[in-house]
Protein backbone atom coordinates (compact mmCIF):
# COMPACT_ATOMS: atom_id res chain seq x y z
CA UNK A 1 0.00 0.00 0.00
CA UNK A 2 1.29 3.47 -0.93
CA UNK A 3 1.21 4.96 2.73
CA UNK A 4 3.78 7.58 4.52
CA UNK A 5 4.11 7.45 8.19
CA UNK A 6 6.26 10.22 10.34
CA UNK A 7 5.54 11.52 14.01
CA UNK A 8 3.16 14.16 14.13
CA UNK A 9 4.50 17.78 14.38
CA UNK A 10 3.32 19.20 17.73
CA UNK A 11 0.32 21.47 15.99
CA UNK A 12 -0.71 18.28 14.40
CA UNK A 13 -1.23 16.01 18.22
CA UNK A 14 -4.82 18.75 18.13
CA UNK A 15 -5.95 15.75 15.63
CA UNK A 16 -4.73 12.85 17.56
CA UNK A 17 -8.15 12.84 19.59
CA UNK A 18 -11.43 12.60 18.42
CA UNK A 19 -13.00 16.37 17.04
CA UNK A 20 -16.16 17.98 18.33
CA UNK A 21 -18.96 18.15 15.77
CA UNK A 22 -18.80 21.62 14.95
CA UNK A 23 -14.79 21.03 14.48
CA UNK A 24 -15.17 17.79 12.36
CA UNK A 25 -17.36 19.20 9.85
CA UNK A 26 -14.32 21.34 8.88
CA UNK A 27 -11.62 19.01 9.16
CA UNK A 28 -13.83 15.86 7.37
CA UNK A 29 -13.03 13.70 10.40
CA UNK A 30 -14.76 10.55 9.96
CA UNK A 31 -14.33 9.09 13.42
CA UNK A 32 -12.55 7.16 15.78
CA UNK A 33 -11.18 3.74 15.47
CA UNK A 34 -10.16 1.86 19.01
CA UNK A 35 -7.52 -0.92 19.19
CA UNK A 36 -6.64 -3.29 22.14
CA UNK A 37 -4.17 -6.32 21.77
CA UNK A 38 -5.72 -8.54 25.09
CA UNK A 39 -4.38 -9.66 28.08
CA UNK A 40 -1.44 -11.39 25.97
CA UNK A 41 -0.74 -8.56 23.78
CA UNK A 42 -1.30 -10.49 20.52
CA UNK A 43 -5.39 -10.22 19.92
CA UNK A 44 -6.44 -7.20 17.92
CA UNK A 45 -10.28 -6.34 18.34
CA UNK A 46 -11.09 -3.18 17.50
CA UNK A 47 -14.63 -0.85 17.44
CA UNK A 48 -15.70 2.54 15.38
CA UNK A 49 -17.02 5.64 16.61
CA UNK A 50 -18.24 7.88 14.28
CA UNK A 51 -17.57 11.83 13.94
CA UNK A 52 -19.27 12.54 10.25
CA UNK A 53 -20.80 9.73 9.53
CA UNK A 54 -21.41 10.57 6.00
CA UNK A 55 -18.31 10.39 5.19
CA UNK A 56 -18.12 7.10 6.18
CA UNK A 57 -18.24 5.47 2.79
CA UNK A 58 -17.26 1.74 1.30
CA UNK A 59 -14.38 3.74 -0.14
CA UNK A 60 -13.30 4.88 3.41
CA UNK A 61 -13.87 1.53 4.88
CA UNK A 62 -11.88 -0.18 1.89
CA UNK A 63 -9.17 2.62 2.67
CA UNK A 64 -9.27 1.61 6.50
CA UNK A 65 -8.70 -2.48 5.94
CA UNK A 66 -5.74 -1.41 3.36
CA UNK A 67 -4.21 0.85 6.54
CA UNK A 68 -4.89 -1.50 9.18
CA UNK A 69 -3.53 -4.60 7.17
CA UNK A 70 -0.55 -2.50 6.48
CA UNK A 71 0.05 -1.79 10.17
CA UNK A 72 -0.28 -5.20 11.37
CA UNK A 73 1.81 -7.50 8.55
CA UNK A 74 3.63 -4.66 6.14
CA UNK A 75 6.96 -4.46 7.62
CA UNK A 76 7.92 -1.35 5.96
CA UNK A 77 5.26 0.19 8.37
CA UNK A 78 7.48 -1.86 11.49
CA UNK A 79 4.57 -3.70 11.88
CA UNK A 80 3.35 -1.11 14.75
CA UNK A 81 -0.05 -3.27 14.76
CA UNK A 82 1.32 -7.10 15.17
CA UNK A 83 1.50 -7.00 18.80
CA UNK A 84 2.01 -5.07 22.10
CA UNK A 85 5.83 -5.68 21.93
CA UNK A 86 6.31 -4.48 18.60
CA UNK A 87 4.04 -1.11 19.04
CA UNK A 88 6.28 -0.69 22.49
CA UNK A 89 9.25 -0.94 20.69
CA UNK A 90 7.90 1.40 17.65
CA UNK A 91 7.38 4.31 19.78
CA UNK A 92 11.48 3.97 21.78
CA UNK A 93 12.21 3.82 18.14
CA UNK A 94 10.84 7.29 17.51
CA UNK A 95 10.70 9.73 20.64
CA UNK A 96 10.01 12.65 18.80
CA UNK A 97 6.44 11.20 18.47
CA UNK A 98 6.23 11.70 22.78
CA UNK A 99 3.32 13.86 23.21
CA UNK A 100 4.51 14.90 26.31
CA UNK A 101 1.70 13.86 28.64
CA UNK A 102 2.35 12.34 32.42
CA UNK A 103 0.87 9.34 30.66
CA UNK A 104 2.80 7.58 27.64
CA UNK A 105 1.04 8.80 24.99
CA UNK A 106 2.90 8.73 21.27
CA UNK A 107 1.36 10.33 17.89
CA UNK A 108 1.97 9.77 14.78
CA UNK A 109 0.81 11.14 11.31
CA UNK A 110 -0.61 8.53 8.56
CA UNK A 111 -1.21 9.87 4.71
CA UNK A 112 -2.27 7.97 1.76
CA UNK A 113 -3.68 9.47 -0.93
CA UNK A 114 -7.35 10.42 0.10
CA UNK A 115 -7.33 10.00 3.71
CA UNK A 116 -5.01 11.27 6.62
CA UNK A 117 -4.85 8.78 10.02
CA UNK A 118 -3.37 10.23 13.03
CA UNK A 119 -2.42 7.31 15.11
CA UNK A 120 -2.31 7.66 19.02
CA UNK A 121 -0.27 4.79 20.72
CA UNK A 122 -0.67 3.77 24.79
CA UNK A 123 2.29 2.12 26.66
CA UNK A 124 0.30 2.69 29.86
CA UNK A 125 -2.61 0.20 31.22
CA UNK A 126 -5.32 1.90 29.11
CA UNK A 127 -8.73 0.36 27.80
CA UNK A 128 -6.99 -0.23 24.81
CA UNK A 129 -3.55 0.33 22.92
CA UNK A 130 -3.98 2.57 19.77
CA UNK A 131 -6.71 4.94 18.77
CA UNK A 132 -6.74 5.72 14.75
CA UNK A 133 -8.31 9.11 13.97
CA UNK A 134 -9.12 9.73 9.77
CA UNK A 135 -9.89 12.72 8.02
CA UNK A 136 -10.48 13.24 4.73
CA UNK A 137 -7.62 14.49 3.31
CA UNK A 138 -8.32 17.46 1.18
CA UNK A 139 -10.95 18.82 3.55
CA UNK A 140 -8.06 18.02 6.58
CA UNK A 141 -5.37 20.01 4.68
CA UNK A 142 -7.56 23.16 3.91
CA UNK A 143 -8.46 23.33 7.41
CA UNK A 144 -4.87 23.04 8.98
CA UNK A 145 -3.64 25.55 6.45
CA UNK A 146 -6.43 28.19 7.84
CA UNK A 147 -6.40 27.06 11.51
CA UNK A 148 -2.46 27.99 11.58
CA UNK A 149 -3.68 31.60 11.28
CA UNK A 150 -4.80 31.28 14.57
CA UNK A 151 -8.02 32.21 16.60
CA UNK A 152 -8.52 36.16 16.29
CA UNK A 153 -10.49 36.97 19.49
CA UNK A 154 -12.35 40.89 18.74
CA UNK A 155 -14.27 43.37 20.82
CA UNK A 156 -17.83 44.10 20.30
CA UNK A 157 -16.47 46.83 18.14
CA UNK A 158 -15.13 43.95 15.76
CA UNK A 159 -11.47 45.28 16.12
CA UNK A 160 -8.99 42.63 17.29
CA UNK A 161 -7.99 42.16 20.55
CA UNK A 162 -5.64 39.70 20.31
CA UNK A 163 -4.56 36.07 18.21
CA UNK A 164 -3.79 33.06 19.67
CA UNK A 165 -2.69 29.47 18.19
CA UNK A 166 -5.21 26.84 17.30
CA UNK A 167 -5.65 24.90 20.76
CA UNK A 168 -3.78 27.44 22.95
CA UNK A 169 -5.91 28.73 26.39
CA UNK A 170 -7.38 31.85 27.34
CA UNK A 171 -8.57 33.13 30.43
CA UNK A 172 -12.13 34.73 31.30
CA UNK A 173 -12.24 37.33 34.36
CA UNK A 174 -15.50 37.41 35.68
CA UNK A 175 -16.84 40.78 37.03
CA UNK A 176 -16.70 38.97 40.41
CA UNK A 177 -13.05 37.76 39.79
CA UNK A 178 -13.49 34.12 39.68
CA UNK A 179 -11.38 32.92 36.82
CA UNK A 180 -12.34 30.62 33.66
CA UNK A 181 -9.47 28.69 31.72
CA UNK A 182 -10.75 27.53 28.25
CA UNK A 183 -8.93 26.08 25.26
CA UNK A 184 -9.84 27.83 22.21
CA UNK A 185 -10.19 25.78 19.19
CA UNK A 186 -10.39 27.21 15.57
CA UNK A 187 -13.35 26.17 13.87
CA UNK A 188 -13.79 29.05 10.75
CA UNK A 189 -12.89 32.69 10.48
CA UNK A 190 -15.81 33.66 12.51
CA UNK A 191 -16.16 30.51 15.18
CA UNK A 192 -14.71 29.64 18.33
CA UNK A 193 -14.90 26.13 20.24
CA UNK A 194 -14.12 26.91 23.80
CA UNK A 195 -13.46 23.38 25.49
CA UNK A 196 -13.38 23.24 29.89
CA UNK A 197 -12.84 20.07 31.26
CA UNK A 198 -16.24 18.30 30.70
CA UNK A 199 -18.22 20.44 28.22
CA UNK A 200 -17.56 22.66 25.22
CA UNK A 201 -19.38 25.75 23.44
CA UNK A 202 -19.27 26.91 20.49
CA UNK A 203 -19.45 30.76 20.01
CA UNK A 204 -19.80 33.29 17.13
CA UNK A 205 -16.41 35.32 17.42
CA UNK A 206 -18.49 38.34 17.92
CA UNK A 207 -21.54 37.04 20.22
CA UNK A 208 -18.37 36.04 22.31
CA UNK A 209 -17.25 39.60 22.38
CA UNK A 210 -20.72 40.90 22.95
CA UNK A 211 -21.07 38.65 25.52
CA UNK A 212 -18.09 39.05 27.51
CA UNK A 213 -18.71 42.98 27.64
CA UNK A 214 -21.98 42.80 28.54
CA UNK A 215 -21.40 40.22 31.74
CA UNK A 216 -18.60 42.90 32.67
CA UNK A 217 -15.94 40.05 31.94
CA UNK A 218 -12.53 40.33 30.74
CA UNK A 219 -10.47 37.77 28.17
CA UNK A 220 -6.88 37.61 27.85
CA UNK A 221 -4.69 34.94 26.59
CA UNK A 222 -2.86 32.47 28.24
CA UNK A 223 0.20 31.90 25.46
CA UNK A 224 1.72 28.01 25.42
CA UNK A 225 4.82 30.38 24.66
CA UNK A 226 4.65 31.49 27.92
CA UNK A 227 5.99 29.74 31.02
CA UNK A 228 3.67 29.86 33.94
CA UNK A 229 6.06 31.54 36.22
CA UNK A 230 9.18 33.54 36.03
CA UNK A 231 12.09 35.27 37.79
CA UNK A 232 12.57 39.54 37.09
CA UNK A 233 13.46 42.83 38.19
CA UNK A 234 12.25 45.68 39.63
CA UNK A 235 13.14 48.93 38.52
CA UNK A 236 12.76 50.64 41.23
CA UNK A 237 13.45 48.86 44.18
CA UNK A 238 16.45 46.87 41.97
CA UNK A 239 15.03 43.22 43.40
CA UNK A 240 14.12 39.87 42.47
CA UNK A 241 10.51 39.30 41.81
CA UNK A 242 8.16 36.41 40.60
CA UNK A 243 5.85 37.04 37.82
CA UNK A 244 2.86 34.53 37.79
CA UNK A 245 1.04 34.42 33.61
CA UNK A 246 -1.91 36.19 33.88
CA UNK A 247 -1.59 37.79 37.15
CA UNK A 248 -1.56 41.47 37.51
CA UNK A 249 1.30 41.92 40.39
CA UNK A 250 4.67 40.95 41.16
CA UNK A 251 5.90 38.77 43.62
CA UNK A 252 9.09 39.62 46.23
CA UNK A 253 10.93 35.78 45.54
CA UNK A 254 12.89 36.78 49.45
CA UNK A 255 16.84 37.28 49.90
CA UNK A 256 19.36 36.61 47.12
CA UNK A 257 22.76 34.75 47.14
CA UNK A 258 25.12 37.52 48.40
CA UNK A 259 27.91 39.06 45.83
CA UNK A 260 25.10 39.17 42.59
CA UNK A 261 23.14 41.50 41.85
CA UNK A 262 19.37 41.00 41.29
CA UNK A 263 19.79 40.75 37.43
CA UNK A 264 22.06 37.91 37.93
CA UNK A 265 19.45 36.32 40.22
CA UNK A 266 16.63 36.33 37.65
CA UNK A 267 18.95 35.30 35.07
CA UNK A 268 20.16 32.51 36.58
CA UNK A 269 16.91 31.54 38.32
CA UNK A 270 15.39 31.99 35.13
CA UNK A 271 17.83 29.67 32.85
CA UNK A 272 17.97 27.70 34.97
CA UNK A 273 14.17 26.72 33.95
CA UNK A 274 14.72 27.18 30.68
CA UNK A 275 13.27 30.55 30.81
CA UNK A 276 14.57 32.90 28.07
CA UNK A 277 15.24 36.55 28.11
CA UNK A 278 12.00 37.17 25.82
CA UNK A 279 9.74 35.26 27.45
CA UNK A 280 10.58 37.11 31.10
CA UNK A 281 10.03 40.74 28.81
CA UNK A 282 6.65 39.23 27.44
CA UNK A 283 5.69 38.31 31.20
CA UNK A 284 7.13 41.45 32.84
CA UNK A 285 5.44 43.69 30.09
CA UNK A 286 1.88 41.00 30.62
CA UNK A 287 2.39 41.78 34.21
CA UNK A 288 2.59 45.57 33.70
CA UNK A 289 0.44 46.67 31.06
CA UNK A 290 -1.52 43.79 30.02
CA UNK A 291 -1.94 39.91 28.86
CA UNK A 292 -3.67 41.12 25.87
CA UNK A 293 -1.53 43.72 24.56
CA UNK A 294 0.64 42.55 21.80
CA UNK A 295 4.13 43.47 23.96
CA UNK A 296 2.52 40.33 25.81
CA UNK A 297 3.81 37.99 23.34
CA UNK A 298 7.34 36.70 23.59
CA UNK A 299 7.79 37.12 19.37
CA UNK A 300 7.95 40.49 19.58
CA UNK A 301 11.48 40.02 21.34
CA UNK A 302 15.25 39.28 20.23
CA UNK A 303 17.31 36.89 22.18
CA UNK A 304 18.48 39.53 24.48
CA UNK A 305 14.81 40.49 25.32
CA UNK A 306 15.01 43.73 23.85
CA UNK A 307 11.70 44.63 21.35
CA UNK A 308 12.12 44.14 18.15
CA UNK A 309 11.89 47.17 15.82
CA UNK A 310 9.82 46.30 12.97
CA UNK A 311 10.55 48.08 9.56
CA UNK A 312 7.04 50.18 7.73
CA UNK A 313 6.66 49.08 4.15
CA UNK A 314 7.85 52.48 2.05
CA UNK A 315 4.14 53.75 0.68
CA UNK A 316 6.20 55.15 -2.12
CA UNK A 317 4.70 58.59 -1.02
CA UNK A 318 7.09 59.65 1.88
CA UNK A 319 8.21 62.69 1.87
Amino acid sequence: MDMTIRPAAPAEQLYARKQSTSIGEQCGAVGCLRGNMGEDGTEFHTDFENCCGYLRTSEFLANLHDVLDALRHDGQYGGVFKDRDTLTAYCGAHPESDMGHYDREYAFRLDTEQYTYFMRLYLDEVEFDFELFPYLRDLFDFHVEQAEKGVHFIGPDFKERFTIPDGDRIRIILKSGDLRDRVARYVDECHVELFSDCDSTLYLLHDFAEKVERTGSRVIPMRSTLPDKCFSVTTAADEIVIITKGEMFKRPAGARAEGITAREGATAANEAMGITRAQEAAMLFGSTYGWDKPGADPKYYDEQGEPIKFKHRDRGNAR
